[in-house]
Parts: C-alpha cells; structure tokens; sequence
C-alpha cells in the first residue's frame, strides 16, 4: 500500500512539473510580466485650432498668392476639423497684412502666406516694422519662376525676347513693365535684367497680378511680370504670349519660353510663397502648425490640388527652408548695396 502511495505521489509530481513548463513557454527562463510604469506619462497630443482660422494673404483675389492659399486653406480643411478662411488684404502693397502676420495675436488661429516681401520689406521700406526674424515660417508650400508676358494684342506680339529688349534698349523708359508690389521676386528678375543690360523699363507697380494681367491685356502696359498659376488662363486663351522666364531651368507650364540664362543673362529668379506665424507665436503652437502644414503637404491630394491650379509644388521645412531663406536674403544684401539700387531708390 505504502508502495502505490509513493508510486502515485510520484507521478503527480511529474504531471505537476510538466504543466508549468508548458504554461511558462520557455520553462523557468521566461521573464516574469513586467509591471506597469506608473510614473510614465502618455505623449501630448500636438497642437490643434479648435475653431475658424484666419489665412491672411497681402494681394488682390485671383491672383497667385490668393490662388495657392485657397487650395492649400480647402487641403487643410478636408484633414482637420475647423475652417480656414482666406483674407485679402491687398493695401500698402501687402505691407498691412505682412504686418499684421509679424504681429497680431500669437494665439495659432491666424496664418499668413509671405513671399520676399516679408524679408525684402526690411532693406527696401523704411516704414515697415518688420524684418525676417518677426515671423515663425512654418513651410515653404510653392517655388515658383517669375514669366514675363506681352499681349496678343499689343505691339510686342508675336516678337521674341531679344526683339523687345533691343528695342527697350534703344527707347529708355518707353517701355512699360508691370507687376504687383516692390522690391520682390518679380521686380528682382527686372532689375537684375537691366543691370546686365542697361536697359530702362518704367516699371508700373499694381496690386494683385490678376489686376496686372487686366492692364496688359487691356493695352495700358506693354509688359506683365507674374506666376504661371495667373498668367495660365490668359496664354491659354490666347491673349497673351510668354516671353522668357526667370528661373534655373525651363518652367514646366512653358516648356517653349527661353530663360534669362540661356538669353545670355547670367542669373535667376525663384519666387517662394510661405507659411508663416507671429513671432511671439508659442512653441506649442508653432509645432502644432508645423504637423498640420507637414501632413497636408505629404498628402499627395495636396500636391494634384495645387497644380491643378499651375502652382509649382514644393515642400521645405526646417533646415532646408532656413537655408534657403538665407540664400534669399544674401540676394536681397547685393541688391540693395548696388549703387545702380542706389540710385534708383535716390530718384
């Protein structure tokens, strides 16, 4: 009897040992579940606008600044819950609404779209308050060439670059060259022309390139300076025809038009439209900007709705947009410390 009772002890035993192997997975080397962290935290959520924002844009409506920051404002609202509504504010020759980007409430429910203007301002306008360092740039949405056009119509037509400007050349200040505000993109790829050349344009300054592109087809300029995302319609159509373009290559938009360069003018021009905030804008809040604008633009959605609209994309952030932005303003320091800039500034 005692010999079953040992035998029986025995083999329970066994059974004993080898549920627990089978339970543990890897017998008794298996780590024991850790417990939980009670100390950790779980990670913020980032900033987001709870309500309507407003997207100030310093041109006219149906220009290329308007034209880019209304795709961009419909691309933001089919991401996330709250509105976005574009705010023209074309006076002072977008000197009000850069302003109020430098400036106004650093509470994240007011953007602003700049260009050159928002660092240009600074060397070019002793009325302004602001320079660079008053803005928070989110991104850089849109690298764009400035495209020079005359109309259909006008007595330019049908002539090539080198045409208009030997005849410019032989007439200074008969000429006129129109766009929209001063002492950015548009006029840069004007001055730098008549630098290398000597040529003398009367340049006619006026809001918005819609407004522009109005006066060129109308016959009251002879010249337009603008973006491809406005001057589309009006090549299309047919009623006006572009001249050359001002950037390091060939504009996808017009692949035909000759660039300043291979016209034997040893320079470019590339434009930029920004994301920017006020200075005093919070850190939490700038960051919670940067994923919103960061996971708009990786949106390949974001990318079909801006070149349905013949707004070159592009997507520069941090350090890539700092640099940038230097190179930018480098350009801005040679012109405004030319004495031909000089000059044209003491008339």
């Amino acid at each position: 009897m005692k010999r079953r009772m040992s035998l029986l002890l025995a083999f329970l035993l066994c059974l004993s040992l080898l549920f627990t192997a089978c339970g543990n997975g890897s017998g008794e080397n298996e780590p024991a579940p850790s417990e939980p962290n009670e100390t950790t935290e779980p990670a913020a959520e980032a900033w987001v606008p709870k309500g309507n924002v407003r997207y100030i844009v310093g041109s006219s409506a149906g220009g290329g600044h308007d034209i880019a920051a209304r795709a961009l404002a419909s691309c933001i609202e089919k991401k996330y819950d709250f509105t976005v509504g574009v705010e023209n504010i074309s006076e002072g020759g977008g000197v009000i609404a850069r302003t109020e980007n430098a400036f106004g409430e650093p509470d994240g429910y007011m953007v602003g779209q700049v260009d050159q203007s928002s660092i240009a301002d600074h060397y070019t306008n002793s009325d302004v308050t602001y320079s660079r360092e008053d803005f928070r740039y989110v991104g850089i949405l849109n690298l764009e060439t400035p495209t020079w056009l005359v109309s259909s119509k006008g007595k330019f037509a049908g002539m090539s670059a080198e045409e208009i400007f030997a005849y410019a050349k032989d007439h200074p200040g008969e000429v006129s060259w129109c766009t929209s505000g001063n002492w950015n993109a548009y006029v840069f790829s004007r001055f730098f022309l008549e630098q290398a050349s000597g040529i003398k344009f009367n340049h006619v300054s006026i809001k918005g390139g819609a407004n522009c592109l109005l006066a060129l087809v109308g016959g009251d300029v002879d010249i337009a300076c603008v973006y491809p995302s406005e001057s589309k319609g009006y090549t299309d159509s047919g009623d006006a025809e572009v001249i050359v373009t001002t950037g390091p290559e060939r504009s996808a938009a017009y692949p035909d038009a000759p660039t300043m360069k291979e016209l034997g003018y040893d320079y470019y021009v590339q434009g930029f439209k920004a994301l920017v905030l006020p200075k005093a804008t919070p850190d939490d809040i700038y960051d919670g900007w940067c994923q919103i604008f960061r996971t708009v633009m990786e949106d390949p959605a974001t990318k079909t709705a801006l070149e349905a609209t013949n707004t070159t994309y592009a997507m520069l952030m941090g350090d890539e947009m700092n640099a940038f932005l230097d190179n930018v303003e480098a350009q801005i320091q040679d012109v405004v410390e030319s004495d031909e800039y000089k000059a044209t500034v003491s008339q």
